[in-house]
Formats: C-alpha cells, sequence, structure tokens
C-alpha cells in the first residue's frame, strides 16, 4: 500500500468528499514532515494535535520503533464533525495505535501532571496550532517549556504575507477572527492569535531555540481558506448592527466582497527547523 494510502487508512476517513477532503490535509502534512526530515525510529511530541492530521502522519513515518505523543489544551469533545476524542479514536485503533499516544486538556503553561521526562524525544511539532493560542505570550511560554522535552524543533503555521489576491479572503477571514477574539466578543473563533515569522523569529533565540532552516510552502488545494471565509461569514463574527466596531465591519463587507469575486486559495505556510541552544 503506497504511504498516502495507508496513512488515510489510520484515520477512519469515509470514501467519497470526506477521503478527498483528507486526502489533500495529509498530502500536505507529508510535505511538512519530508521538510522537517523527520527519521524513522524518532520520539516525537506534537504539541495542539486536534484531531490527528499530522499525528497520522508522523506516526507513520517514526516507524514500529518510533513513538509519538500528541497534546492539545483543548477537551475531548471539542471539535466538529468529529470531536477531537472520536477522530484519534481511529488512529488508536489502527495498526499505528500502539505507536501513539493522544493527552487531551494538557496545558503545558501550568502544572504538568503528564511523565514527560527531560529530553525525552527528539522532535518537538507544532503544526499548525500557533493561531489557536490564546497570546503571544503563552505561544512563547510553550516554546520555552518544550526545549526542556526535545533536542530540535519543527514549526508551521500559515503566513500572512500574501503572494495572491486570491489569498486575501483567507488573510481577512483570519483578521477578522483575532481581532474579535482580542476584543473579547465571544465568538468561539478558530483564531485567537496571529502569529507571524517576525513574531517566531524573535522569540525562538529568547525561548532557547536556534533557527537551522526556514522556508514557505505552498499548498493551494487546501480547503481550510474556504474553511475559514465560510466561517466568518455564515456566523456573523461581528454582529452587522453593532456599530462599535466599525473597522471590523468594514472588513467584513471587503471579506464577503472578495469571496465573492476571486477565488478563494489558502495562505502560504511558514515552516522552520530549529535546534535546542
Amino acid at each position: 500500500m503506497e504511504q498516502l494510502d495507508r496513512i488515510l487508512s489510520y484515520t477512519g476517513a469515509k470514501p467519497g468528499t470526506e477521503m478527498d477532503i483528507q486526502r489533500i490535509q495529509t498530502e500536505h502534512r507529508l510535505k511538512l514532515a519530508a521538510y522537517w526530515g523527520i527519521e524513522e525510529g524518532s520520539r516525537v511530541l506534537e504539541i495542539g494535535c486536534g484531531q490527528g492530521d499530522m499525528t497520522a502522519v508522523l506516526a507513520d513515518i517514526v516507524g514500529k520503533n518510533g513513538f509519538v505523543h500528541a497534546i492539545d489544551v483543548a477537551s475531548p469533545d471539542y471539535g466538529s464533525p468529529l470531536t477531537l476524542q472520536e477522530a484519534t479514536a481511529h488512529i488508536l485503533c489502527s495498526e499505528v495505535g500502539n505507536r501513539v499516544r493522544f493527552d487531551f486538556e494538557i496545558d503545558l503553561t501550568k502544572n504538568c501532571t503528564l511523565p514527560l521526562e527531560e529530553s525525552a524525544f527528539d522532535y518537538v511539532i507544532f503544526a499548525h496550532s500557533s493561531w489557536y493560542m490564546d497570546s503571544l505570550t503563552t505561544c512563547a511560554q510553550l516554546l520555552q517549556t518544550s526545549r526542556q522535552y526535545a533536542t530540535s524543533l519543527c514549526f508551521a503555521e500559515w503566513d500572512l504575507r500574501i503572494t495572491s489576491l486570491d489569498q486575501h479572503a483567507h488573510f481577512l477571514a483570519a483578521l477578522i477572527q483575532a481581532q474579535a477574539e482580542e476584543k473579547h466578543m465571544n465568538t468561539l473563533a478558530n483564531i485567537h492569535t496571529l502569529i507571524t515569522p517576525a513574531d517566531l523569529k524573535a522569540l525562538l533565540p529568547k525561548s532557547g531555540w536556534a533557527i537551522s532552516s526556514d522556508t514557505i510552502l505552498s499548498s493551494p488545494s487546501l480547503q481550510d481558506g474556504e474553511w475559514e471565509v465560510n466561517y466568518v461569514l455564515d456566523n456573523t463574527i461581528v454582529m452587522q448592527e453593532d456599530n462599535s466596531n466599525p473597522l471590523l465591519k468594514s472588513q467584513l463587507n471587503l471579506l464577503a466582497n472578495a469571496a465573492e469575486t476571486r477565488p478563494i486559495a489558502p495562505l502560504n505556510v511558514y515552516a522552520l527547523k530549529a535546534d535546542r541552544m
């Protein structure tokens, strides 16, 4: 069985649209893992694993002699259409289940009761998890705390520096959600904090990491741009009647126009590798 199909079998994705979506998401994560150079037999700590899209890829790559410990601050019943617990259960029941451990409601910035030994891992992975963090301070704390557990850092997040007008809608959707969260509008938005490449380059040395390489990756088939745009427009994150937020209202109007007049392409992805100092 080819690697991609093998990984898809771990996720429990159903044939049809669900499988098509999962295939595109998995292809992107394979691209990240290839750039990072994750090796067979590695021990990996994944922070912000969500529903396990990256975890399934990592578990396949590290092989029978490797191990992936995946953690997330969210509760097991978070997520849609499948909760974190439902989605990760498929991975645990698959042939790679014995080389994976999931733990939820784990916040490494607070007292952690997990049996994490110092330098127990070869890699610590942050794959599209930083924008879910509640602040830049939390990101800095996690980067610093994770340093004690692993010798190498692998990081990937959306890049707000658009290179195509078709990415404008995804950019606006991210900006609107982050601003709404900053104003404590209780939006339940996906995006809380927009952490940029410049932020990371400033944070990492202070957190004890030295960047060894960085790159920009493009995965134009990813559906995330459309998902974020539809989320904002469908849920009216900023109520149009709320005159106290004229800037956000203007951005919502711009977003609606962008979604109507151009295709919606995902932002590029900024990825980096760093070594523990």
